[in-house]
């Protein structure tokens, strides 16, 4: 039994060392195609190794599997969205219409930050001027000339 045991072991170490010098063999075949350093081809065995023990697990497989089911299931939600988006009539193109309003707002403001003391100043003059005046050069607020100004300034 001893005896046998000792053959069993000699054969494992001997398949190990005929592995080691297959692998010693392939590094030197690389180092010669692609002239890489020793330490990069130690790396890429190493990775090789773990590839083949994901495979021999499965887990691997399992892995791809479920990365393709979960692409497939973007797929379906965006293929879905487009769906809602043609039947909606563009709803898309509204928000996208909305932001803009709301930077043109924004912009707006800015310039209206800057015209209200012009504004003042001129609602001071005409509140000093007298009245034919000041019905001459009044103009009412809301959506005038003032207004219009700004939003062709922006």
């Amino acid at each position: 039994e001893e005896g046998r045991k000792e053959e069993e072991k000699n054969k494992e170490e001997n398949v190990e060392n005929e592995e080691e010098e297959e692998e010693e063999k392939e590094k030197e075949k690389e180092v010669k195609k692609k002239k890489m350093s020793p330490l990069c081809l130690d790396a890429a065995q190493n990775l090789r190794r773990r590839r083949d023990k994901l495979e021999e697990g499965g887990e691997r497989r399992k892995k791809k599997t479920l990365e393709e089911g979960e692409e497939e299931e973007e797929e379906e939600k965006q293929k879905e969205e487009r769906k809602r988006g043609r039947e909606r009539g563009g709803q898309r193109s509204r928000r996208t219409n909305k932001k803009a309003e709301e930077e043109d707002e924004n912009e707006t403001l800015t310039h209206l930050q800057l015209e209200v003391p012009k504004a003042y100043a001129r609602m001071v003059k005409l509140n000093a001027m007298p009245q034919p005046l000041r019905t001459f050069f009044w103009q009412p607020i809301g959506k005038s000339s003032f207004e219009s100004t700004v939003v062709l300034k922006s």
